[in-house]
């Protein structure tokens, strides 16, 4: 939390004081200086956010992370990263739960993987470049309990099946309304596009990351119905209602370089990066938890009533 709201409401005090004699406080009084020094909503200062505030962090198990996912079932952490080969499952505090290896399916050279996205019982995970020889850009499909590959979608080079489309340097994913998914490439565009039966796909819309520079991981809250991205260029981890959407808040990352974000529905945001081998956990955003009073004049009213 910033300390900017508690100078405030001390200078506040001060003033409301100065101007009253030496008998007991008048909170009437108090109000009414409060009021007439910040007005009320909208004309008051924002309120301070404590959206970022770091809570800690804990070993990710591999230093090249680039994608993250809360997987609501496991109440844990799925890490993709470009060095192991393997899909990681871990728990809220860094312990292995299990892992997926990706060489098995014969299609990524590296085993590397970039994004991930749970979808009820499965894993949409990227790839940037596949195996380099057949498969560029690969979206793989996998069981997430089983960890067996249930299909995949070339989406860039000779195996793209969509002649009107490409996503070149693919990195985030994430589910979208009516079946849909968010996918966002290295170039520093957002593309929405319905992943469809062997293999086949289609894109609907595509455009810049809102306030520009590139985003590494999309990761979609379905309680508060909104979305995280983590924005490797401009080093900050970004809020939105929807990835294509006005930047709502934003923090400064944690990690060397903000690659992975991902959240669940109470208040809790973990995000990590390549080239380090943490998880860091900041303070997210509740969900269904609308501040009744949101302004400062709000708060101020709260703590003096």
């Amino acid at each position: 939390m910033t300390t900017c709201g508690k100078g405030l409401a001390a200078s506040l005090l001060l003033l409301s004081l100065s101007t009253q004699s030496a008998s007991a406080f008048d909170q009437s009084s108090f109000v009414e200086v409060v009021r007439n020094s910040i007005g009320d909503v909208p004309g008051g200062p924002s309120p301070a956010s404590a959206f970022g505030a770091l809570q800690g962090s804990f070993p990710s198990g591999t230093t090249n992370v680039v994608g993250m996912a809360y997987d609501q079932f496991e109440n844990g952490l799925w890490i993709a990263d470009e060095s192991s080969g393997s899909l990681h499952l871990i728990t809220l505090a860094g312990a292995p739960i299990r892992s997926i290896n990706l060489l098995a399916f014969g299609l990524t050279g590296d085993g590397s993987a970039d994004g991930i996205a749970v979808d009820g019982n499965r894993l949409l995970v990227t790839d940037f470049q596949g195996d380099l020889v057949l498969n560029d850009d690969i979206i793989m499909d996998i069981n997430r309990t089983t960890g067996a590959l249930n299909g995949h979608w070339d989406v860039d080079g000779a195996q793209n099946p969509n002649p009107n489309a490409n996503m070149n340097t693919v990195l985030g994913i994430a589910v979208g309304a009516g079946g849909t998914y968010w996918v966002s490439t290295n170039d520093g565009q957002i593309h929405n596009v319905n992943l469809m039966a062997a293999g086949q796909w289609s894109r609907n819309s595509v455009g810049p990351v809102p306030g520009g520079g590139s985003a590494a991981e999309i990761d979609y809250d379905p309680c508060l119905n909104q979305y995280f991205m983590a924005n490797f260029q401009l080093g900050r981890h970004q809020h939105h209602n929807a990835p294509n959407t006005a930047l709502l808040a934003s923090f400064p990352g944690s990690a060397p370089s903000q690659t992975a974000i991902t959240s669940n529905n109470q208040g809790i945001v973990w995000v990590s990066g390549f080239g380090d081998n943490r998880v860091y956990r900041h303070e997210g955003i509740v969900c269904g938890a609308t501040p009744v009073e949101s302004s400062t004049w709000g708060r101020i009213k709260g703590t003096y009533r």
